[in-house]
């Protein structure tokens, strides 16, 4: 098997299964909201912007994040108005205060697609530092690596 073909399978595989290793714990600890800690200050600061305002008030974490996930709330917050679910931003939070899941499976969901977007990200940058047979070993290892899903 030549480098650029074994490259192509170790990256497939990469993605594949990275992606299934962070989605399988998805609903870990659902409903309740404490057992991943940090979750609950990243939702519950995002979910602050939908009030309008847009300072999150806390600078211990990177603030990029919280803008994120507010807007993918806002997104919620648009779907579930079309469906008649909500009527205002605040309703999004009053169901975030009863039943954390939702907003929790959007956050965790979306982790889990960068953190797979990550792989690719990696073995692009591989390829022109090691070569192809690095890169996707290296994306290959990254997928499995407990720490990084």
């Amino acid at each position: 098997m030549n480098d650029i073909r074994l490259s192509r399978v170790l990256l497939t595989g990469a993605l594949l299964g990275g992606l299934a290793v962070r989605l399988v714990g998805l609903d870990f600890g659902l409903p309740g909201r404490h057992a991943r800690p940090d979750e609950d200050v990243m939702v519950s600061t995002a979910l602050g912007l939908l009030s309008g305002d847009f300072n999150p008030h806390r600078f211990d974490y990177p603030s990029l994040v919280f803008y994120v996930f507010g807007a993918l709330e806002g997104l919620y917050f648009l779907l579930g108005l079309l469906q008649g679910r909500f009527w205002s931003p605040a309703d999004v939070v009053a169901e975030y205060a009863g039943d954390p899941g939702n907003a929790l499976l959007i956050a965790r969901g979306w982790s889990a697609l960068t953190g797979t977007f990550c792989l690719f990200l990696l073995w692009k940058i591989g390829r022109r530092a090691a070569g192809e047979t690095a890169a996707g070993i290296a994306a290959f290892l990254l997928a499995f690596c407990p720490l990084a899903a």
